[in-house]
């Protein structure tokens, strides 16, 4: 961000008081951090911050040191750390939240484009198969890394090639659709049609809308106005996966949304006229409303990888519209997490002959990130969620926490390690995913300091890439020391 904008925005490192010392409630050292006590005196925290500047390879970006009696964190409100965009004009353009969770660059990265006059919108291209899908990260050796700036400004020089333009609001439209006087809004083969009957179009599967948010794109036969519903539910579960991971895809997930269960289930097992074989291979559709895709190919994107997860929101029942939001939810993590740790080298097989065998056990032994997170991360997303807007946020938590009281409660933790779902028992499988879900609330909500610690350290090992299975470890023993909180935690 500092290289992209630096001439343009004047960077300022502000060092204040030290937030893992080891006179603090949440010390912190090893070989990869300095372990220090807390400055007394401004000398002192300024040794300290030259070390900090190093270390975290800050240079030449210009670092200043908070005044021993924390004058400017306590003006800022900005301890462990927090983000500020100040404008010329004297006012804060953006005020990022308290760290680590509140801790998103991208979200100032946003707030200075927008105070450039660069303003970085969501590309809600309304358009249908005409939309074509950037690569997918798949083969490293392939395609470079496409993320923040740099990913939305190719998008917006794909799209301007493509006749795609913005609105007065920001959203991208082709040049018919900026023309009131033309008759059909959405181009489906060679036609363009009503929304009505665009939507018709797009209900068959393969013949499905393709619309990006922000962070997540939808592959959907359900209609329209669904659809956008769907995309906002999930960029809800964006800040609690970072939170969960510390990090997030390098492109969009995406995410598969179908009508009706008929359609799921069509989708999950039956081969299609064009010779595409079934997403999965380890039958986890049947167990849930949502599953991972883990050999899905988009054929018409010359057979990439996108990751993706998929759900159905059935609109036909009330029931089927009441667990919509539930089902996307969950797929949403389910294909986030799998841009964190996809399975490079039985994808690389697949996309070599898409119809031949495939081998489940291996693409999940290829995974750094264990299967439980990788449930708990869906369930926590899709009903362990506190909702902060609700007049009660707990409301679903308490719901959940309950049913699975009325399932058995919390099992032994190293069953809920092992993680081992089967088709054929889905009651106990679905007591697993509710346990995992629970389990991550409990990371993320408990506020136990040394379990903080342990993810933090897997933060950092999902962004080197390096470790992560021993950070897993770490955590998973942390977790059985602190199981009588936990035990407390997940009751009802």
């Amino acid at each position: 961000m500092w290289r992209n904008h630096g001439q343009d925005v004047q960077f300022l490192v502000v060092y204040v008081r030290e937030a893992h010392a080891l006179d603090s409630y949440l010390p912190k050292g090893g070989d990869e951090d300095p372990i220090l006590e807390d400055p007394t005196t401004l000398a002192e925290r300024q040794d300290v911050a030259k070390t900090c500047l190093t270390r975290l390879e800050l240079e030449p970006m210009p670092m200043v040191v908070d005044t021993i009696d924390d004058a400017a964190c306590r003006a800022y409100d900005a301890w462990p750390d927090r983000l500020y965009l100040i404008a010329r004009d004297g006012r804060v353009a953006y005020q990022g939240g308290p760290g680590p969770d509140g801790f998103f660059p991208e979200e100032l990265q946003s707030a200075i484009l927008e105070e450039l006059g660069l303003k970085q919108t969501s590309v809600n291209l309304p358009v249908a198969d005409v939309v074509e899908r950037l690569p997918m990260i798949s083969d490293p050796d392939q395609y470079p890394a496409l993320a923040g700036v740099q990913w939305l400004r190719a998008k917006e020089e794909w799209a301007n090639a493509r006749g795609y333009h913005q609105d007065i609001s920001g959203i991208w439209k082709t040049t018919q659709e900026l023309d009131p006087s033309v008759n059909g809004n959405f181009l489906c083969g060679d036609q363009w049609w009503s929304e009505k009957d665009a939507n018709d179009y797009h209900s068959r599967l393969l013949r499905w809308w393709k619309i990006p948010s922000t962070h997540f794109v939808a592959y959907s036969t359900c209609d329209r106005v669904t659809t956008g519903s769907a995309l906002q539910w999930m960029e809800s579960t964006r800040r609690d996966l970072q939170r969960l991971f510390g990090m997030e895809p390098a492109v969009p997930p995406t995410v598969i949304l179908l009508r009706s269960l008929i359609q799921y289930n069509d989708f999950a097992n039956t081969r299609s006229d064009d010779g595409q074989v079934p997403p999965t291979s380890s039958g986890y559709s049947a167990l849930h409303h949502a599953f991972p895709c883990e050999r899905w190919l988009d054929a018409e994107a010359n057979h990439e990888y996108p990751g993706a997860a998929c759900a159905y929101w059935d609109n036909s029942s009330e029931a089927g519209k009441l667990w919509g939001p539930f089902a996307v939810r969950h797929a949403a993590a389910q294909a986030f997490v799998e841009g964190l740790d996809p399975s490079p080298l039985t994808i690389k097989a697949v996309q070599k002959n898409p119809t031949g065998e495939f081998s489940a056990s291996a693409f999940w032994a290829e995974k750094k990130i264990p299967l439980w997170l990788r449930y708990g991360a869906a369930m926590y997303c899709e009903r362990f969620f506190l909702e902060e807007k609700a007049d009660d946020p707990r409301w679903a938590r308490r719901w959940s926490l309950q049913e699975l009281e009325d399932q058995g409660g919390l099992g032994p933790l190293n069953l809920l390690f092992r993680f081992s779902l089967d088709q054929k028992q889905v009651t106990r499988s679905r007591h697993l995913m509710f346990q995992a879900g629970a389990l991550v609330a409990f990371l993320l909500d408990g506020n136990v300091p040394a379990l903080e610690q342990k993810l933090f350290t897997f933060h950092r090992t999902l962004r080197t890439g390096t470790g992560i299975r021993n950070a897993v470890e770490a955590l998973q023993a942390e977790i059985v020391l602190q199981e009588m909180a936990l035990r407390r935690f997940v009751r009802p």
